[in-house]
């Protein structure tokens, strides 16, 4: 299974256009709760024009290209990321020690394997979905230049990424753009 320790660093590798211009980044990888394994892809990225320029943006205009397959991911609502939010400064509490022997009812020997699901406070869980709404790329006719975060659903292991495009095909025109360490 991987696991954020086993993740190679995917973050901060820069999004380059045609001419070397850097025009985005990779902000995170983030990992199912379950199992740990990849979930999301978060692609920071900006679109700039001229001055008083103005654009319709939407997310469905945004797909990202893995390993150069026909078939890119789409650019999907913030708000489906929002089961994968976790807290890198939260941590669960850690279960007390008992000192007292537990009673067990089965004739045998008390079952230590029991461990109560726990989950993010509400409060906390909220605030960090505001934060990621605030920050998502914004949709709707937009002056320039803007700038957000776009997710991209990834189930796949990230030790098999070899290469990432982010396509972007929308009313100012289509791009292609490559994203390297």
């Amino acid at each position: 299974m991987t696991t954020s320790q086993d993740l190679p660093d995917y973050t901060h590798r820069a999004a380059i256009d045609a001419e070397g211009n850097r025009i985005g980044k990779i902000s995170r990888v983030y990992l199912e709760q379950q199992t740990g394994q990849p979930m999301w892809v978060l692609v920071e990225t900006g679109l700039f024009g001229p001055a008083e320029g103005r654009t319709v943006l939407s997310i469905g205009d945004f797909s990202l290209r893995i390993n150069g397959k026909k078939a890119a991911l789409p650019s999907l609502p913030y708000g489906l990321s929002f089961a994968s939010l976790k807290d890198p400064q939260w941590e669960p509490p850690s279960k007390p020690k008992s000192e007292k022997p537990t009673l067990d009812a089965g004739g045998g020997q008390p079952d230590d394997s029991f461990h109560p699901i726990v989950r993010m406070p509400i409060e906390l869980k909220r605030t960090m979905q505001q934060r990621v709404q605030r920050a998502s790329m914004p949709q709707g006719d937009r002056p320039l230049p803007q700038a957000g975060l776009l997710f991209f659903e990834y189930r796949g292991k990230t030790d098999n990424i070899r290469s990432l495009e982010l396509i972007y095909s929308g009313p100012a025109g289509k791009a292609t753009l490559a994203l390297q360490p």
